[in-house]
């Protein structure tokens, strides 16, 4: 799943940007119409979500990229789209200069507010984690990050063992469980980007499109150790 591809010019086009009548016109025509995926440079099909996203597949389910990209790739599709359906302006790939430069996998404009979504499959340790969320800060931009099962489970355990040491004295509370996640660090899960559904600790679970509006609205919250949706806590 892929939310850009490599048209038959050599430039790079955008499936949420086709007009649905188009997009139909190009189901069945990927060998003629030359379409090629821009991870691997195999061809490229035109298709429909369930949910009606549309995204570029590869022909034969195959490609060349190791399975974190073509993970990396479907996500971001995902977001991009579920962004734009929420009428919020957002882009890919989007680099900015500067004393504290960065380049962020989708950035959303809303309410004078500017908002990177970090997409992380590769490894990462907290550090750089950290390093990265404070340059953000340092030019007034919200980061959340979004990453797959594995990579979030690896975190949470990080993130864990600082909360444990700082806030609680290396000591588990009477309950005998502390909720993972740090305040500054926004994060949820992605596991399979056909299903669209972010997950995260505290029994969150919701549709992306619910998490994408709760971003916007500022219901993304940080509480007792947990991200979650507020209006989803009981």
């Amino acid at each position: 799943m892929a939310v850009s591809a490599i048209d038959w010019t050599g430039g790079s086009i955008i499936a949420s940007n086709i007009p649905s009548p188009v997009w139909e016109g190009w189901k069945g025509r990927s060998v003629e119409l030359g379409l090629r995926m821009e991870c691997c440079g195999a061809i490229a099909i035109a298709k429909t979500s369930s949910n009606g996203s549309q995204f570029f597949a590869h022909i034969s389910n195959e490609c060349a990229t190791a399975p974190e990209t073509v993970w990396h790739i479907g996500a971001k599709a995902l977001v991009v789209d579920g962004m734009r359906r929420l009428g919020a302006p957002c882009s890919d790939e989007v680099f900015e200069g500067g004393a504290r430069p960065w380049k962020t996998d989708v950035l959303v404009q809303w309410a004078g507010r500017r908002i990177a979504i970090e997409i992380q499959r590769s490894y990462q340790h907290l550090r750089d984690f950290e390093r990265r969320q404070q340059r953000y800060r340092d030019t007034d931009v919200e980061c959340v990050w979004l990453l797959p099962r594995d990579a979030y489970h690896r975190l949470a355990k990080a993130t864990g063992r600082v909360r444990l040491k700082e806030e609680f004295g290396g000591r588990f509370p009477a309950s005998g469980s502390i909720g993972p996640c740090l305040r500054h660090l926004p994060v949820a899960s992605l596991h399979n980007p056909e299903r669209a559904e972010i997950v995260g600790a505290g029994l969150l679970r919701v549709t992306l499109e619910a998490w994408c509006r709760a971003i916007l609205e500022r219901q993304f919250q940080w509480s007792d150790g947990l991200w979650m949706i507020e209006t989803d806590r009981s």
